[in-house]
């Protein structure tokens, strides 16, 4: 039930089962053990399904992975092989770890040197470490893809997080090609440009596997999951899209942003709201950019961008109920609580 309201784009229901399906594991004894092979890894799809709505709604998990004491799942005659949901499990622990570190304010109580507070440096190690540990069945091919779906959004989750944990250097980088051109202006110098480089680069690869599992799925609809990783990688290149050295690369993230348009479009036709939503925010987007560019001359800054995206028809478009105001929010998270990441003070 939980999977299929999150596929019909209400995130705040499908939370709502999967907090009640884990309470009732850990009441019965299943976080510590007591459960057969089966059992174990219905429980860690509960996990596994925990840990993402935690990311998409910005909250905290049900379960701390401290009172989990139950094995990671094993092969077993009777059932498929354990490798794809132990590969999910151990990225979901590093997406907790992320979303707490990247996504909420640190506690008043946290000290500077604070262990729990993951820096960004470590967020990547962990990812990267994950990414070399796989096992050859769930690597991709020479040519970053692969025939299987099901791997290839696994990867996609893997560049999502990659994504969230390196944005705040995207959003410095755009902050400083707003601003106007001076010695005083430029902020954030100790944040490495290698950070927004290597951003966009994970959004190129989320965009190539979007287009493939696309090409894999037809006439199926692509899950929700799949259209969130497209979607924020096309945020990605609309961000590129607003510095004044995107020169070179407007046509290419153009042509992203009209890729997923036209996925969005055809996703909306078959009655999937995320898709529509997700269409049309993109459009006005595009617009948006197209308006930044046109005044580049004006000072700006991010907050007035933002401030315009927040202003346009398109958010009020349809009811609220369609998800526009939490893709709003969706949205608005890449200026707000990042900054905090970085001890950004704007």
């Amino acid at each position: 039930m939980a999977f299929f309201l999150l596929e019909s784009d209400r995130k705040e229901a499908a939370s709502v089962y999967i907090s009640v399906a884990v309470r009732l594991s850990a009441a019965l004894g299943v976080t510590q053990g007591f459960v057969e092979e089966r059992g174990k890894r219905i429980f860690w799809t509960l996990y596994v399904l925990d840990r993402w709505l935690s990311y998409l709604l910005g909250r905290p998990p049900t379960i701390l992975d401290e009172a989990i004491q139950l094995p990671l799942p094993a092969d077993a005659p009777s059932l498929p092989p354990a490798a794809g949901l132990k590969a999910h499990i151990s990225l979901s622990r590093i997406s907790g770890q992320i979303v707490s570190s990247q996504l909420y304010h640190p506690s008043p109580w946290r000290q500077s040197g604070d262990d729990s507070v993951l820096s960004t440096d470590t967020a990547i190690s962990m990812l990267d470490q994950w990414l070399h540990s796989l096992p050859q069945s769930l690597r991709l091919s020479p040519e970053g893809l692969s025939n299987d779906a099901a791997t290839c959004m696994l990867h996609m989750h893997h560049n999502q997080l990659n994504i969230l944990a390196l944005r705040p250097s995207l959003l410095s980088m755009v902050k400083n090609s707003l601003l106007p051109q001076s010695p005083s202006s430029s902020v954030h110098s100790n944040i490495p440009p290698s950070y927004a480089r290597d951003c966009l680069a994970a959004a190129e690869r989320n965009m190539r596997l979007g287009r493939h599992v696309a090409t894999l799925h037809r006439p199926r609809r692509l899950l929700h999951t799949g259209l969130h990783f497209i979607f924020n990688a096309v945020l990605c290149f609309f961000l590129q899209s607003l510095t004044a050295s995107a020169d070179d690369g407007s046509s290419a993230a153009a042509r992203e942003v009209k890729f997923a348009i036209e996925l969005f479009d055809r996703e909306a036709q078959t009655g999937n709201m995320y898709g529509m939503t997700c269409s049309r925010v993109l459009q006005e987007l595009q617009s948006l950019a197209s308006r930044v560019q046109n005044r580049s001359a004006t000072p700006m800054d991010v907050d007035q961008v933002f401030e315009e995206i927040g202003q346009s028809p398109a958010w009020h478009a349809v009811p609220e109920s369609s998800g526009d105001a939490a893709l709003f929010d969706e949205v608005v998270s890449w200026m707000e609580k990042d900054w905090a990441a970085y001890n950004m003070d704007l």
